[in-house]
């Protein structure tokens, strides 16, 4: 067997730990989606503890649902669909883990829960084919519990900003609400706007025009004024500040110059990435 290939319990025991407490204070920014951050993090674990398969199981539904898994292939580690075929025939892996409520240590598996919101919500399942040696290594134990510590982390840090961004947005809706603002909403992925009747008239268009990109606002801003709403929106969009605020003066075709004031929040995606901007105009 190979030097990588060595079961964890004959490796160094200090890098794994390390791992472990890298694992805990770290966050794959650079992934887009929840199951692609934790795929990433299953193909590091189950490296690292040279297990065969490594499975997250949502344990909310009777009989367990994977959000997660990847599996040890001879090229190296690979990310699993939660509903492929190779997941789908997998449950003998697994499901005695969810039938023992997210507790399992044995030869060929350990198991260990993870939470949300202090409430037990599933189970990081690592799976070996050749028996491992028991008891296991504490570095081993301590990597798993790590995994599905960093899991619970994550799970709770996408939730707070969706909750975030959502309750943002409804208090941008109440407060606009009954007013006479022009309203509008920036797709920020698609990078197409629905402008409101109000806004068109507001800025200078006819209610019937047909606008859908940022340049049919920028275009009728006073060139003056360009810029420092451009600078305002860029770093509202990189997180400083929480609030959009803006005054400029509107060059409309009729000629005459209007002041305008816009407000505007940000919703943000479980990533914390910006999904769209809305805003309003008076």
């Amino acid at each position: 067997m190979s030097q990588n290939s060595e079961p964890t319990s004959r490796r160094n025991a200090s890098d794994t730990q390390r791992l472990a407490e890298l694992l805990r204070s770290t966050r794959y920014a650079n992934e887009i989606t929840f199951e692609q951050t934790v795929g990433g993090l299953l193909k590091t674990c189950g490296r690292e503890l040279d297990a065969d398969r490594v499975y997250v199981v949502e344990t909310t539904a009777e009989t367990g649902k994977i959000v997660a898994a990847a599996r040890k292939q001879p090229d190296g580690w690979v990310a699993l669909t939660p509903d492929s075929e190779q997941v789908e025939s997998s449950r003998s892996d697994w499901l005695p883990a969810v039938i023992d409520g997210g507790v399992a240590d044995d030869a060929k598996r350990l198991a260990c829960p993870f939470v949300l919101l202090g409430k037990p919500v599933g189970v990081v399942v690592f799976c070996w084919d050749q028996p491992r040696e028991i008891p296991a290594a504490p570095a081993q134990t301590e990597l798993g519990a790590a995994c599905a510590e960093w899991i619970s982390g994550e799970g709770a840090r996408r939730s707070d900003i969706r909750r975030t961004s959502e309750l943002a947005e409804q208090r941008y809706r109440a407060v606009v609400k009954g007013t006479n603002d022009g309203l509008f909403e920036w797709n920020l992925k698609t990078n197409r706007v629905t402008y409101s009747e109000r806004w068109k008239q507001i800025v200078g268009y006819p209610a019937d025009a047909e606008l859908d990109k940022p340049d049919d606002w920028f275009n009728q801003v006073e060139s003056s004024d360009l810029a420092q709403l451009e600078a305002d929106l860029a770093m509202f969009l990189a997180g400083q500040p929480a609030s959009l605020r803006n005054q400029h003066r509107l060059m409309p075709a009729d000629g005459a110059t209007r002041w305008a004031y816009c407000r505007a929040e940000l919703v943000k995606d479980e990533d914390g990435e910006p999904l769209r901007l809305i805003g309003s105009v008076s």
